[in-house]
């Protein structure tokens, strides 16, 4: 997905400037030969294949209904493992009023003496007292029953929130409301800093359901599963994308990541040739990126080339893109990805020189 792919291929600040960057070094050199020798197509930023142009900022936004603040619960359901104590009164002597303590087993019914089993699990108390009712009166116990229901004890139930939140914790999470967005609101929401990704570990405490492993296949990016904990990994990029209705058990986890750090490397003929970073939500252009590199050191300089790596290729691709046309044109302009290397050139006879010059093996003679 495109999130992940700025996650993978996030420039970091030394990029360019460690050993580490040997192997990246060959491999340009190589497809620049192999370029020379009738090898792979160099692209035109103006006929820029869909898989290969950069994310929308838009789509690396989290969504909207992530950013609200903690909303108020205004009733608790009844959960697996609630111990109720029903009253039922067919009168007003003592005789007539039965008082029964029971907990709510582990597939949501509570079983009452003579009445039996009823489910209760995700009712409100006020519904459990009208279950409990009906049911007495078709099983003929009682004629008209006044039942009340207290909730005299929960399971602890609570959800750990980490990463790109304004107030991360761990919290009571009610039965009504179990959810990632809940867990995120019960934080604080979201913060300036938050990307795209979430990240939930839930104790591995049971198998996954049939419409938990269909809604996995249909909205998950990607899960990976543990001895002891599930790890689903939820991206926000898409605007028109619905959240899995993922209740969260005990002990879980969410985590939001913050933004991937965005920066490209504008070499060549510019003023000041830098790491210039941007945010993940701006619409970054070649301009933009050459403006910030405080602009052409040749005015006569007519062509940039832009290397940007993708996660389905070793070596990274070349896009050419024409300066002069790409004043007026936002597809020559092209949107710019974490990552891309751009290079200034003046004509296209001297594309690679002073670009393999910074690196410490070439000609120069720098030690490695």
């Amino acid at each position: 997905m495109p999130i992940r792919r700025l996650d993978r291929f996030a420039l970091r600040p030394q990029w360019f400037h460690q050993g580490a960057m040997l192997g990246f070094g060959i491999a340009l050199i190589a497809l620049t030969i192999a370029v020379g020798c009738g090898g792979p197509e160099i692209y035109k930023a103006s006929h820029l294949p869909d898989h290969i142009q950069a994310v929308d900022p838009i789509d690396a936004e989290p969504r909207e209904v992530f950013k609200v603040g903690p909303a108020s619960i205004t009733e608790d359901l009844i959960d697996f493992g609630d111990v109720l104590e029903v009253t039922i009164a067919a009168g007003l002597a003592s005789e007539d009023i039965a008082t029964i303590p029971a907990r709510v087993n582990d597939q949501g019914f509570l079983t009452l003496p003579e009445i039996g089993p009823l489910v209760v699990r995700g009712l409100n108390l006020a519904e459990a007292e009208q279950t409990i009712r009906r049911a007495s009166i078709v099983r003929r116990l009682y004629r008209d029953p006044v039942v009340t229901v207290i909730r005299k004890s929960s399971r602890p139930h609570h959800v750990t929130v980490l990463g790109a939140v304004r107030n991360a914790g761990t919290y009571p999470m009610p039965s009504a409301a179990r959810d990632v967005l809940s867990a995120i609101r019960a934080a604080g929401g979201l913060t300036d800093e938050a990307g795209s990704e979430i990240e939930v570990r839930i104790p591995d405490t049971r198998s996954p359901s049939h419409q938990e492993t269909v809604a996995a296949a249909n909205h998950w990016a990607e899960s990976e599963n543990h001895s002891a904990t599930r790890t689903i990994r939820i991206s926000l990029s898409s605007r028109n994308a619905d959240v899995p209705n993922l209740e969260l058990p005990d002990g879980a986890v969410v985590v939001v990541k913050p933004r991937p750090q965005s920066c490209v490397e504008v070499l060549g003929l510019v003023r000041h040739p830098q790491l210039v970073k941007f945010s993940a939500g701006e619409d970054f252009r070649l301009w933009d990126a050459i403006t910030r590199a405080d602009g052409m050191a040749v005015p006569t300089a007519n062509r940039a080339v832009i290397f940007r790596q993708t996660p389905d290729q070793s070596a990274p691709i070349i896009i050419q893109a024409d300066l002069n046309l790409a004043r007026n044109d936002q597809k020559e302009n092209l949107r710019l990805a974490p990552g891309d290397v751009i290079h200034v050139e003046e004509t296209p006879r001297s594309p690679f020189w002073k670009f393999l010059k910074r690196f410490p093996w070439t000609v120069e003679g720098n030690d490695s």
